[in-house]
């Protein structure tokens, strides 16, 4: 019996190491992604972010040699925060809340133009 790997999520996920800035109250942190959708993204942070905290991020999208990036800033709500094993430091996911649909669609062409499987 041969087992078939699905994508269980609702949004293609693109594993990457993109800086952006993350926004918790009044302190401002720069981090790099693990992974991006269209829907949200996973970053290791050197503190903890609490449950269901709503932050503001900017994101870059690079673009390829020579090209200007895509920036855009959006909300999240924090909704995973959990300790390394490796490195120490935290994993924190994020899902984005209320981003314009025309911000989407940028995530979304990126994503597809880099995905490799």
């Amino acid at each position: 019996m041969s087992k078939e790997l699905t994508e269980k999520r609702a949004s293609t996920r693109l594993k990457g190491h993109f800086v952006i800035q993350v926004q918790k109250g009044a302190e401002q942190q720069m981090v790099k992604t693990i992974d991006l959708s269209s829907l949200g993204l996973h970053f290791k942070s050197r503190k903890t972010f609490p449950l269901f905290r709503e932050i503001l991020l900017s994101l870059s999208l690079p673009l390829g040699k020579g090209k200007k990036e895509q920036s855009l800033e959006c909300s999240a709500i924090v909704v995973r925060s959990e300790k390394s094993d490796l490195g120490g430091g935290y994993h924190v996911a994020i899902s984005f809340i209320g981003m314009d649909e025309k911000d989407k669609k940028r995530i979304e062409r990126f994503i597809a133009q880099n995905h490799c499987e």
